[in-house]
């Protein structure tokens, strides 16, 4: 018989229900800047004209979406919407222009900041009194809301307008950075500015940082968020995930991104484009999963394993090919050292075989390079040189950018 089981109550089973409710009642440690914004900070969009740039992510800590919990308040004024990549309902697949549209829910209207050029129009806010921004960041360069963040803040600069970033969790937590930082002759929409592939900073730290180091220089304000440590893992602030776009159900989808992005660049293997799992593979119908998954395991990197993994993508390039390769497994997400791998793998891959990098387009080596940064390592897989020449140029990346960054945190490093 068990404490819970004889029909009365004993010191041991208060004390087992004390620490289950204090486990429950704790689920939700973290409140994102949404929640901070409608408990105390109301004052600063009362009264006022607001406009939102935002998509599905942007919810409370019980699943509520931030532009209802905004109309249901009746001394607020939300007029228009603004998309990112993926639309505001994130059901856009990566790369496809977004349209404008009226939001059947909230009859606004919806203003898509993925179409044609990449630039805001500052006159796309006038009318407005203060816009506010939240959307759910993975913590990657090449991922485009950072970037949307960007041109909007120079946007609202222009126009002279208040912008508030309401601020989320870095999923992959505030310490994990790593992958070299971005040489400015390669900057693009999906790296603006020289940060490393791995960044480790929230949305609202990366709004700082362009605001402050890179001079956009707007009317900047960021809401933080309450009880968020930098060493939390989107798991461990108890908020519900919500899959920021197709190709990113959960929220460590963003390191195995990081880790095979680049290679779905050069489009000689599959990363898992149509699967479930989506860059927890790669792999091609002539590799042989055995061998590959051997051969990354020989490569005894912290943090990682892989296993022989087989299928056939419903959607993409890779199209209903039976596929064989290796599925990543992350066994510590803390011990990954993002640059290190993404290397190993590469030059792994164009060890297997020569067509890893030879039989991609002009444009794929393009996209590859304005991925990674830099055409270094290109070249490195091409000229059949080993990476060894960018792990020290890797270190230095990651020291300039740990001194770099340390200006703009809102949430302290552990100690």
């Amino acid at each position: 018989m068990n404490a819970f089981s004889s029909g009365r109550t004993t010191p041991v089973s208060l004390l087992l229900l004390l620490l289950l409710w204090t486990g429950c009642a704790g689920a939700a440690r973290v409140k994102p800047g949404l929640e901070v914004l409608l408990e105390d900070s109301l004052a600063l969009v009362k009264g006022r004209r607001m406009g939102l740039v935002t998509n599905q992510t942007a919810v409370d800590s019980r699943g509520q979406g931030i532009v209802s919990l905004l109309q249901e308040r009746k001394d607020l004024h939300l007029v228009h919407l603004f998309s990112p990549e993926h639309g505001l309902d994130g059901s856009r697949p990566a790369g496809e222009l977004v349209l404008n549209r009226v939001d059947e829910a909230s009859g606004l209207p919806v203003t898509s900041l993925y179409q044609g050029s990449r630039t805001v129009d500052p006159a796309l806010l006038s009318g407005l009194d203060v816009l506010l921004f939240d959307i759910q960041d993975i913590g990657i360069r090449p991922y485009t809301f950072a970037s949307t963040l960007a041109e909007v803040m120079k946007a609202a600069k222009a126009a002279g307008l208040e912008l508030l970033v309401l601020d989320r969790p870095n999923p992959l937590g505030g310490g994990l950075c790593g992958g070299l930082t971005l040489d400015p002759a390669f900057a693009s929409f999906i790296g603006p500015y020289p940060i490393p592939y791995v960044h480790g900073l929230t949305m609202g730290e990366l709004g700082l940082l362009f605001n402050t180091r890179f001079g956009i220089g707007c009317r900047l304000k960021v809401i933080p968020m309450r009880g968020w440590k930098r060493d939390m893992r989107f798991p461990d602030t108890g908020l519900p995930w919500v899959p920021t776009s197709p190709n990113v159900p959960t929220w460590d989808t963003p390191l195995a991104m990081a880790l095979t992005g680049p290679v779905g660049e050069l489009g000689s293997r599959s990363i898992g484009i149509g699967t479930a799992s989506p860059f927890w593979m790669v792999g091609s119908d002539a590799s042989d999963a055995r061998t590959m998954a051997a051969a990354f395991n020989d490569l005894n990197l912290p943090g990682l394993r892989a296993m022989p993994w087989h299928w056939t993508p419903a959607a993409g390039s890779w199209k209903d090919k039976a596929c064989h390769g290796l599925r990543l497994l992350a066994t510590e997400v803390k011990a990954v050292d993002v640059g290190r791998a993404q290397l190993a793998l590469l030059e792994m891959l164009a060890q297997e075989s020569d067509s890893f990098v030879w039989n991609a387009s002009e444009a794929q080596r393009r996209m590859f390079d304005k991925a990674m940064g830099t055409d270094a390592v290109r070249l490195c897989l091409e000229e059949g040189r080993g990476m060894e020449r960018l792990l020290s140029r890797l270190a230095d990346d990651r020291k300039a950018w740990l001194r770099e960054r340390s200006a703009v945190l809102l949430y302290a490093e552990p100690k």
